[in-house]
């Protein structure tokens, strides 16, 4: 990014990669303190954005507020390391799901308990990928009469997650699709068209023995 202070007529311009560019001028005119009139956000191509571009990070902040005490352009180059490490991580969820079905296979019924990683800081969505946005379509495209959500939000000491491909949809997709393999396991049933994962990364299970019913813990967490 880069940014410049014109002192004449006190104008500050930023061009910046951002998905936000109305949201980045009124927080750069609050932190700067100048009017909004007086500051433009310029966004070229932004190339790949997938919601990690949605938030201000803090070094558009500290480049334009220099840009105004040095009375100089100030570019910011981001490495590839800074990228990996400081730019929000899309998702870090452990979900415990019950689910109850019939003995043909039709599921009933889902319970799932979510806890979700916030990481250190709360960014523009990061409360509410899981309860606001991935949730609301934890069935999936199954006819399941009753179900059952609540859920943990925690902060920790990794990088913020946020809006990053999907926001919260992959996670309750996800879930509803392992219902549904785990269903079929129990019964010993097939799932016409679908592969089960055996990634030991990706998923620790225990089945329960009950008739019609079985339990996972389902792993999204990021490494």
């Amino acid at each position: 990014m880069v940014a410049e202070f014109r002192k004449a007529d006190k104008t500050l311009t930023v061009w910046s990669s951002s998905q936000i560019p109305h949201l980045l001028r009124d927080i750069l005119s609050a932190t700067v303190g100048l009017p909004q009139h007086q500051v433009r956000v310029i966004v070229p191509e932004v190339g790949g954005g997938f919601g990690s571009k949605l938030n201000v990070y803090p070094e558009e902040l500290v480049a334009a507020y220099a840009a105004m005490k040095l009375g100089r352009p100030i570019k910011w180059i981001e490495d590839r390391s800074e990228a990996l490490a400081a730019t929000i991580h899309g998702r870090d969820q452990v979900d415990y799901v019950e689910a109850a079905a019939t003995r043909d296979g039709k599921v009933t019924g889902m319970k799932v308990y979510g806890i979700s990683d916030l990481g250190a800081y709360s960014q523009l969505f990061t409360d509410v990928i899981m309860i606001a946005f991935g949730y609301p379509v934890s069935c999936g495209a199954y006819d399941i009469k009753n179900i059952h959500l609540s859920a943990d939000i925690v902060f920790t000491n990794k990088a913020p997650t946020d809006a990053y491909r999907g926001a919260g949809r992959p996670e309750a997709t996800y879930i509803a699709e392992r219902v549904m393999d785990m269903v079929a396991h129990e019964l010993g049933r097939i799932r016409w068209g679908c592969v089960e994962s055996t990634s030991s990364s990706l998923i620790s299970s225990r089945t329960s023995r009950l008739p019609g019913r079985c339990m996972t813990p389902v792993n999204t967490r990021r490494p």
